[in-house]
């Protein structure tokens, strides 16, 4: 007994991707709101309101950049690791310039709530949108498959790779 990887439909394929996006989005969603009430309990108001900055601004950034890959990935899948590396350099950015932001203009429960969440919401949303793409089976990075011709680009080359 033998299982084959099958590629879904276009369609099949963007409901998968929403689905992705919004497991991912309501695990970001869920751990802000813990970490904003724990913090609240533990540390004060302001260290609430840093927590429900941190977490808003991550879900944020992190859903957008999602979004953009999973657009990359369905419309140019040639691109889509470029565009996944630009995105996840921007998200990093972005979020140091928010808790930079945080920091000169708050106090100290403020930074320290934010930069916890920040982390808490980036390690959860990393860790769903791992296990809700490995559960789909939606490919990220899917290339057309090469000729096996040996007349192609490839046995001409003399490397090798059409044989």
């Amino acid at each position: 007994m033998t299982t084959t990887a099958s590629t879904p439909s276009a369609a099949a394929a963007l409901v998968l991707r929403r689905s992705v996006l919004r497991g991912s989005f309501l695990a970001g969603v869920a751990v802000t709101v813990v970490a904003v009430v724990v913090a609240a309990i533990g540390w004060g108001s302001a260290a609430a309101v840093g927590s429900a900055i941190g977490g808003v601004a991550a879900v944020l950034v992190l859903g957008g950049g999602t979004a953009l890959v999973l657009l990359a990935a369905q419309r140019m899948p040639a691109v889509s690791l470029l565009v996944g590396l630009v995105v996840f350099t921007f998200q990093g950015l972005l979020l140091a310039g928010v808790l930079g932001a945080v920091q000169a203009l708050s106090d100290r429960e403020h930074t320290v709530a934010a930069g916890l969440t920040v982390i808490a919401v980036t390690l959860l949303w990393t860790t769903m949108f791992a296990v809700l793409i490995r559960k789909a089976r939606l490919p990220i990075f899917d290339l057309p498959v090469a000729s096996t011709d040996p007349s192609s680009d490839n046995a001409s080359r003399g490397d090798g790779a059409g044989v």
